[in-house]
């Protein structure tokens, strides 16, 4: 499995404990001459070369540096909006989502970016582009943002909860819970994680979601609402792949999600 990937996985796991599942208190924001001060919450970034790279963070704040990080500079932003999540689908191409729905589109690379309409007031967490066309981006209350033309247009849902094995209690108890991550291994299959251990699998390009995390209870897992909060997903093939959450568990299948079991860390 590609190690850098699993710690990025990882250290997402302590990125979003630090603002978890409620609305960020606002923050005055900075004048423009600042690059960087203590206070500074930044939540992504993305290696573009050895040398290049961008950092995301709150206050729509983007930082980019052309030196493998010795000096930064302000990329301007259309938006004041917490940034969460950045993707690029190749050099040109990618995207970044955040608070209050805000996503944003760079097609030269990352030097300027424009916001793009996601019909949702939710916050998005996480994104994945399967192609330059073709994006995903999750949040809360289950939501699921979708383009197909490359942002012009997206589409938003919410993501409906089977309940399966649970009872009525627990079916409130976990109603619409948020989605923390999202990734694709090919235009039709893709995985979900997020609150209450959930993992969704699709086989159609995300037409449908199947849930697939009952198969962590047990082994000491009582009910789902012991289940830990999901943060990260990485899948290397339509078969292997692990999630990550609190409580430092880390779940892996080898059967493309059929099964899930928590590793035992040390």
């Amino acid at each position: 499995m590609n190690a850098r990937r699993i710690v990025t996985v990882l250290v997402m796991v302590a990125g979003f404990t630090g603002f978890g599942c409620h609305p960020e208190v606002e923050v005055p924001p900075l004048p423009e001459a600042k690059i960087s001060i203590i206070g500074d919450r930044f939540f992504d970034v993305k290696a573009l070369s050895p040398e290049r790279a961008l950092v995301i963070g709150y206050r729509g704040k983007i930082l980019e540096t052309n030196d493998t990080g010795r000096t930064w500079n302000i990329v301007k932003s259309p938006t004041d909006r917490a940034l969460y999540n950045i993707r690029f689908v190749d050099a040109q191409n990618g995207w970044i989502c955040g608070q209050a729905g805000v996503i944003l589109n760079t097609k030269d690379g990352g030097k300027t970016w424009t916001e793009q309409k996601s019909n949702t007031e939710e916050y998005l967490f996480a994104l994945y582009p399967v192609s330059a066309q073709h994006i995903f981006a999750v949040g809360d209350k289950s939501t699921i943002v979708e383009t197909r033309d490359g942002g012009t247009t997206w589409a938003a849902r919410t993501a409906t909860q089977t309940g399966e094995n649970i009872s009525e209690d627990e079916r409130l108890a976990v109603q619409d819970p948020i989605f923390y991550d999202v990734e694709f291994t090919d235009e039709q299959n893709g995985w979900i994680v997020g609150e209450f251990g959930n993992i969704r699998h699709t086989t159609d390009g995300g037409q449908t979601w199947v849930e697939q995390q009952s198969s962590l209870l047990g082994k000491g897992v009582v009910d789902i609402l012991d289940l830990p909060t999901l943060f990260g997903v990485h899948f290397v093939n339509n078969q292997e792949g692990i999630a990550a959450g609190l409580e430092g568990k880390i779940a892996h299948t080898h059967d493309g999600g059929t099964t899930w079991a928590f590793d035992t860390i040390d």
